[in-house]
């Protein structure tokens, strides 16, 4: 286990690494009933011979500590993840998202969907229903909301599916004339987020029978501006008008779904491809994104509150005006962060040399 510094004092960055590339990260929803953090995550490999969803426990806590180990009725022990089950996918995977506990989907490169399903302790793991070819090329991205899967490809092309049938139960052919780089579904309003490389954000409305977005944002166009594809995607927990996404350039969008066509803000985040954006669920004021640059930044808009403006710090320019506290957990760290997930103050990420890093006890405001 390794143990790095990040920057301006906070929190150290531990490092594990696990021997493959690792392309996504997701902690396990917690039981019903439950009301402790979760303790177990999943990691999604790529670009090898045989690709893996992987599932790994940290130790639970206990109350002293000393140094980076934590004293336990056996003495100290290391807080590191421990590998409970891996389960074997049919090609590199791109996407990962929980049903709920047990149940977990993977988007894959060759246009598949699998959907495993795990022991509540996720001590064993299995597949329980595959959709093969449904898309031509890799399914980018999915989103899930109980026994709903919704699947993006570079093909243009969104996907409906419904546990236990064998077909998608809606298609929409050609909902992009780019790849869909991200998706983001809000139940109970039945709204689907879609973003592509044309640096177009679009919201579809799924309770309409029609197969055209309600709303179309983009970045506009001028003659000497290159395309800025977005490639991720986060929707505020307690405001849903709005939007975060992180840019192939680098950039964080900030984006009001109840007016304009264009995002409201625009914050030059970080040095190249912005891979994974998320709002924290329970303090928003707290974002987290991570890229191709090896960064792993904490954003925190809570000394940038205007207790005179309704608007939120987010489209309010606090960024341009340098009120946002800042953080990189990783500043040492020049392979890529593909993904990025938090559960209350536990933070994760995987990237492309093979480590899964954690960050503990954030401070959220």
């Amino acid at each position: 286990l390794l143990i790095m510094s990040s920057s301006g004092g906070a929190k150290a960055a531990k490092m594990k690494y696990v021997g493959c590339k690792l392309s996504q990260v997701k902690w396990r929803p917690q039981l019903p009933g439950c009301l402790e953090c979760s303790d177990t995550l999943a990691t999604g490999s790529k670009s090898h011979t045989e690709n893996h969803v992987t599932f790994w426990r940290f130790p639970p806590p206990h109350e002293e500590m000393e140094g980076d180990t934590w004293l336990g009725e056996d003495g100290p022990t290391v807080m590191e993840p421990s590998l409970l089950c891996s389960v074997k996918t049919c090609s590199s995977v791109l996407a990962l998202s929980f049903l709920d506990p047990v149940r977990i989907a993977a988007s894959l490169c060759n246009g598949t969907v699998q959907l495993f399903t795990t022991h509540p302790s996720a001590a064993s793991g299995r597949e329980v229903q595959c959709w093969p070819g449904l898309h031509t090329g890799p399914c980018a991205t999915l989103s899930s909301a109980a026994s709903l899967v919704f699947t993006g490809g570079e093909d243009g092309r969104i996907n409906v599916l419904k546990v236990g049938e064998e077909d998608p139960v809606r298609t929409i052919e050609q909902a992009d004339s780019s790849i869909i780089s991200a998706l983001h579904y809000s139940d109970p309003t039945q709204q689907l987020i879609s973003t592509n490389l044309l640096q177009q954000l679009k919201l579809w409305d799924l309770r309409s029978a029609g197969n055209t977005p309600a709303q179309t944002f983009s970045m506009g166009l001028s003659v000497d501006s290159p395309l800025v594809g977005l490639l991720c995607v986060s929707r505020h927990p307690s405001q849903p008008h709005l939007v975060a996404t992180g840019c192939a350039d680098g950039s964080l969008c900030f984006w009001d779904l109840r007016k304009g066509r264009g995002p409201h803000s625009i914050a030059k985040a970080h040095s190249s491809v912005v891979w994974d954006v998320q709002f924290h669920s329970s303090y928003p004021n707290n974002l987290f994104s991570c890229s191709e640059d090896g960064s792993l930044w904490h954003w925190d808009t809570s000394q940038a509150m205007d207790p005179s403006s309704s608007l939120s710090p987010w489209l309010s320019g606090a960024f341009v005006k340098g009120k946002v506290a800042a953080t990189n957990y990783l500043p040492h760290n020049r392979r890529a962060v593909n993904s990025l997930d938090i559960e209350s103050s536990h933070l994760v990420c995987v990237t492309d040399g093979g480590a899964l890093v954690t960050v503990d006890n954030l401070s959220l405001k």
